[in-house]
């Protein structure tokens, strides 16, 4: 197998070519005759390119973009034609419709109403197939032991479901866990006429497309409510659930942080992490005296308290509050959420008008991932009536500043428990810098957890894509 690696990936290191090879086919492939290695290698070619190339990841931070990639062909690319030309990549080979709807599988690897992620994204799985009234058909597929008492098929592998998935006609499926990214690679490979996304970002793959929404936008928003709260409150304290250390977890705590400042200057953020080993972030905020608290990332909490969003926290006597203890009233201020029913709706568009596969968005050798924030509508921020209206006011003029690009919270000085990160002439954070961020603001008290902190759930995840500082370890 290793000469045969080497005749065909001439300039790429070998090693690096057998970790990708590894990732797709399992172990047993090794001792196999040279001839079936060479058929896998032509399978996974763009995926040994896009490892090999340094510069492999092509964010799409544009909808617009994305869904207009067929407007960016000239007319003389449009005169040429055949079956291979880059006419027929841009115009759909298919016309969806209600009686031939185009048919979009999502895997979930828990139950939607045991996981805050699942469950928003299976309301925009609903969305989606709302949106559209007839012409796009969805239909999840659960990885779960099934319990009785369940009416709903479960299936016990990944790749058992992604089977039934094409079984059923899917034409694209989304696997909305980035820990789903080396089954997801696997089924994609295998059927390569299926469109395949994972919910991840700065992972480089041709055969995945990724998708993920900068909430860092909403979060600085949310901030800002939480900054005044904790100033009217007079603690100068708040509370920060975080979940996993991921790409993109730090700049949504970076950004809450600094949005807390520009309301209260003397705020400090205490942070603390829901996957940590024996976490009890909750009890640790409260009885630590912490009164305005940023909880779960969601309209809803699956452990059905009503700990989300941003909230204001009193102790009060048992059985009067409204946490699962009965003894916290909770007052929503605040919630960040994700419209992941928008972002299917816009990729699904694409597919639909034949724009996904546009040379503008489909590069040999880098991989395509969709990074879609407020100007999409993939993310925002729901305000309460118990915020006052001078708050209101101010978040919804900054919201619509970063609609219209007027404003970045990463604009301006940057501090972190440090040092400077940036000063106020050096050139802008650049996206890649953001969705990497692997420091902390200065007014935040905590740190990013290392790898064996943290429960087996989160270290499977952060294998994929955890950041710098948390993977340092990572065996």
């Amino acid at each position: 197998m290793l000469r045969t690696l080497q005749g065909k990936l001439p300039g790429m290191a070998l090693g690096d070519a057998f970790v990708v090879y590894l990732r797709i086919f399992t172990a047993d492939t090794l001792d196999q005759p040279d001839k079936e290695i060479e058929k896998r290698l032509k399978k996974i070619r763009s995926e040994l390119l896009i490892a090999h190339n340094r510069d492999n990841v092509s964010l799409m931070e544009s909808s617009d973009e994305a869904v207009n990639a067929g407007g960016l062909i000239t007319k003389a690319e449009k005169l040429v034609t055949g079956p291979d030309s880059l006419l027929s990549k841009v115009l759909p080979a298919v016309t969806y419709s209600r009686k031939n709807p185009l048919k979009a599988a999502f895997i979930y690897d828990k139950k939607p109403d045991a996981s805050n992620w699942f469950f928003d994204h299976e309301k925009g799985r609903r969305d989606l197939e709302n949106t559209y009234d007839g012409i796009v058909k969805t239909k999840r597929f659960v990885t779960a032991e099934a319990k009785d008492g369940d009416t709903e098929t479960f299936y016990a592998s990944f790749d058992e479901a992604a089977d039934a998935a094409v079984r059923w006609g899917a034409d694209v499926v989304f696997t909305p866990s980035v820990r789903q990214m080396d089954d997801t690679l696997r089924a994609a490979i295998k059927y390569s006429n299926v469109k395949f996304l994972n919910c991840s970002v700065n992972l480089a793959h041709h055969a995945v497309r990724t998708y993920f929404a900068k909430l860092y936008e909403a979060k600085f928003l949310a901030g800002l409510v939480a900054g005044a709260a904790a100033a009217a409150d007079g603690t100068h304290r708040i509370g920060y659930r975080s979940g996993m250390p991921v790409f993109g977890t730090v700049a949504c705590i970076n950004a809450f942080a600094i949005g807390a400042a520009m309301t209260d200057s003397e705020v400090r953020i205490h942070l603390d992490w829901a996957t940590k080993q024996d976490a009890n972030w909750w009890w640790d905020m409260v009885n630590d005296g912490i009164h305005v608290v940023s909880a779960v990332d969601s309209l809803h909490n699956t452990d059905g308290s009503d700990a989300y969003g941003v909230c204001h926290v009193e102790r009060c006597e048992p059985g009067q509050g409204n946490d699962l203890s009965g003894t916290c009233l909770i007052t929503h201020l605040a919630a960040p959420v994700y419209r992941w029913g928008k972002l299917y709706e816009i990729i699904a568009r694409t597919i639909i008008e034949g724009t996904y596969s546009s040379s503008a968005v489909d590069k040999k050798d880098r991989a395509t991932n969709y990074w879609w924030g407020m100007i999409s509508g993939v993310v925002d921020i729901e305000l309460s009536d118990a915020i006052s209206p001078y708050t209101r006011r101010l978040v919804e003029i900054l919201r619509r500043d970063i609609i219209s690009g007027n404003i970045n919270p990463f604009d301006g000085e940057l501090r972190s428990q440090e040092g400077i990160i940036r000063r106020e002439d050096d050139a802008p954070l650049t996206s890649m810098e953001v969705i990497k961020m692997d420091w902390l603001n200065e007014n935040v008290i905590g740190e990013i957890p290392k790898i064996d902190a943290l429960d087996d759930e989160a270290k499977a995840t952060v294998k994929y894509s955890g950041v710098e500082k948390t993977k340092t370890g990572v065996r």
